[in-house]
């Protein structure tokens, strides 16, 4: 499966399992089914994985470049994983669940109607296992059941249908079951339960779930097996497979972060020259071959240096649900890399603070503008989402100096002018009882001299949306609106 290198495709966790057990050494996967579809579709998706390799490397080097940029550091006692509850993290995703039971399930809570607890469930398990409470590193992403819609409306969003698509077929029906109550693809992580996942054969190979990578706006999410769907050992009443531990959602939710197996490409990427360039791009999971069960001194590559043993238990191998516990921090750092370029949509503050009902404590945060000319004496405005009961402070520090900072206020929105050229690291800290999260961005702004536009028809770009560059003697100005938020610090 990892001599295909294509993040864009469909990607498929396929663990042998009967309708009601998991079967615990046996693995398949139907991902080259799942791929020769997608690209039939579009064959444009033979860019993505170019797109997304060069911005793992430049987020990794501004990273390096700027080592005050950290996770936000998450202190007291308040700290929350649950669905609906106060998530803290560096990022927020906000989920939309669609359950498509049998037609036959009417009652809620029976069969493949799956209950509303149920759901709660594997969203609080997610976060324990993205916030490293079983083990591994805080990956700093949280998830969040909204119950709000763009316009303020309450409304759950856990939606109910009883469709016979509930039998899913790959790939064939990829499109058809992900068409099914979705709410805006580039806005909310939609997620959608079914009974079971056969090959369009009509086989039932034991398909637990199975998730997209981004850039197909239409078909977008991931599908997961009802009985999959939670963590059977803490969900009384659920109906759920005896080994689920609710990781299989972990692991799709990898690949929709851009993460790939752990085995990719095999035994690629084994030394400290090549394993951020190959494999599954982290130098901190050891290469290995495709895995089943919890072999704990299991060491399926021997050519890396030094030799260390597969990294089961990480959430990207194809080990046992019982044995899998982490995200590694070079895994933190891609996904992290795709909430600030291709899925950046969907944790912008502003977004956020429309249709989340969750607390949000996070400190990311966003500007008006990322660039000012010197003769423009209009202020550049920051926003982060506001909370009751919280209070925000901002910091703004020119040459690795402090020069201004806002107080500690209820205000999440702080209008401040670069007095002077250069270039501006920018800082929030919030505060929440005893408990504070921060975020800070290196060479966020700039104050320049933006001189005169070169006079030609062919001086500027316009990549749409307000968004342009205007080139000048000696380099060129970012103008508009859509770039002040992505690529931060990587382009």
């Amino acid at each position: 499966m990892k001599t295909k290198r294509l993040l864009i495709v469909v990607t498929m966790l396929c663990l042998l399992q009967s309708t009601k057990t998991f079967a615990q050494t046996d693995t398949l996967c139907g991902y080259q089914t799942a791929y020769n579809w997608l690209v039939q579709q579009d064959s444009s998706y033979l860019n993505f994985e170019i797109q997304h390799v060069e911005n793992i490397k430049r987020y990794r080097n501004w990273k390096a470049l700027n080592a005050a940029v950290q996770l936000p550091p998450i202190t007291g006692s308040g700290y929350a994983t649950s669905a609906i509850g106060c998530p803290k993290a560096k990022f927020i995703v906000p989920v939309a669940v669609h359950i498509i039971h049998d037609p036959t399930d009417t009652s809620l809570g029976s069969g493949t109607n799956i209950s509303d607890a149920q759901v709660e469930n594997q969203i609080e398990e997610l976060n324990k296992y993205f916030a490293g409470q079983s083990g591994g590193v805080n990956t700093g992403i949280q998830f969040c059941l909204t119950y709000k819609d763009i316009n303020g409306n309450t409304q759950k969003r856990i939606t109910r249908r009883g469709d016979n698509l509930t039998t899913n077929h790959l790939p064939s029906e990829i499109d058809d079951v992900m068409a099914l109550d979705k709410l805006d693809q580039t806005r909310y992580l939609n997620i959608w339960v079914v009974k079971t996942i056969l090959t369009d054969g009509g086989q039932d190979i034991g398909v637990r779930g199975y998730s997209t990578m981004p850039g197909r706006i239409d078909v977008d999410g991931i599908v997961v097996r009802y009985n999959s769907f939670g963590n059977y050992n803490n969900c009384s009443g659920c109906n759920l497979a005896s080994p689920s531990r609710g990781n299989t959602l972990a692991h799709e939710v990898g690949h929709y972060l851009g993460i790939w197996h752990t085995f990719q490409d095999s035994c690629a990427g084994n030394d400290t020259s090549d394993c951020a360039l190959k494999g599954d791009r982290c130098c901190d999971t050891p290469p290995m071959l495709q895995n089943s069960g919890c072999n704990y001194s299991s060491n399926t590559c021997h050519n890396e240096s030094p030799d260390e043993d597969d990294p089961i238990e990480n959430f990207m191998s194809y080990s046992s649900e019982s044995c899998k516990t982490s995200f590694t921090q070079d895994q933190a750092d891609i996904m992290h890399t795709t909430l600030y370029t291709h899925r950046s949509s969907l944790v912008q503050p502003s977004w956020l603070a429309q249709v989340s009902s969750c607390c949000n404590i996070t400190a990311t945060f966003e500007a008006t503008a990322l660039q000012r000319c010197s003769g423009d004496t209009s202020a550049v405005y920051f926003s982060s989402i506001a909370s009751s009961g919280r209070s925000y402070q901002w910091f703004m520090y020119r040459n690795d100096t402090l020069i201004d900072s806002s107080g500690v206020s209820g205000n999440a929105v702080y209008a401040w002018h670069p007095s002077q050229n250069g270039m501006y690291t920018i800082a929030l800290r919030v505060i929440d009882g005893s408990d504070t999260i921060s975020e800070v961005r290196s060479n966020y702004v700039q104050r320049l001299d933006c001189g005169t536009p070169l006079a030609s028809p062919y001086g500027n770009w316009y990549f749409g949306q307000y968004c342009e560059l205007n080139f000048k003697q000696g380099g060129s100005v970012i103008s508009g609106s859509c770039c002040t938020t992505l690529f931060w610090g990587i382009y």
